[in-house]
């Protein structure tokens, strides 16, 4: 495989998407049943050669389906395995006051992860340049997921509160 970065410029999204197409492809992302999870995690988690669950399928019976345990990091075929790894969190930086959370996602781009804000939790938006990710870091528990950190500035003597929640899409 060449791409040539001199004649892409990855400036430009659509040759950074274009590039992380070829290299997810190159790298062996597998999902031959086109159910958004990642071939080898049914084959390791829900012990299945043929590839027979879907990801709309709750095989421990939980209340989360397999792409959510997918994507959260949790083992679909143990009940008491649930994304449960959101925490609050806050912190104070050049005068500005962060509050967020920090959650368990899946590493690599199999999965698109939203973040949403709201200040009445009745109407979700996506975030706006309020919110970001900013901080990844490395699990090296065998799940293939990071902690990643999503946080909203709060304005100075601001009365409003900000509601975050994320959401997992198939890419």
């Amino acid at each position: 495989m060449v791409y040539n970065l001199t004649s892409h410029d990855l400036g430009l999204p659509d040759n950074r998407t274009s590039l992380k197409a070829l290299l997810l492809k190159e790298a062996g992302v597998q999902d031959l049943d086109e159910d958004g999870l990642r071939d080898d995690w049914e084959v390791l988690y829900l012990q299945e050669l043929a590839l027979t669950s879907g990801s709309n399928d709750d095989p421990d019976g939980d209340g989360y389906n397999n792409f959510t345990e997918y994507a959260f990091g949790s083992n679909p075929r143990v009940a008491t395995s649930i994304p449960q790894s959101f925490a609050w969190a806050s912190r104070d930086e050049n005068g500005d006051t962060w509050r967020g959370l920090v959650m368990k996602r899946r590493a690599g781009a199999t999965v698109e992860y939203d973040c949403l804000r709201s200040q009445d939790l009745a109407t979700w938006l996506s975030a706006d340049s309020r919110v970001e990710w900013v901080k990844l870091e490395r699990i090296f528990d065998g799940t293939g997921t990071f902690l990643a950190y999503a946080a909203s500035v709060i304005e100075p003597g601001s009365e409003k509160r900000d509601f975050l929640r994320v959401e997992a899409k198939r890419k």
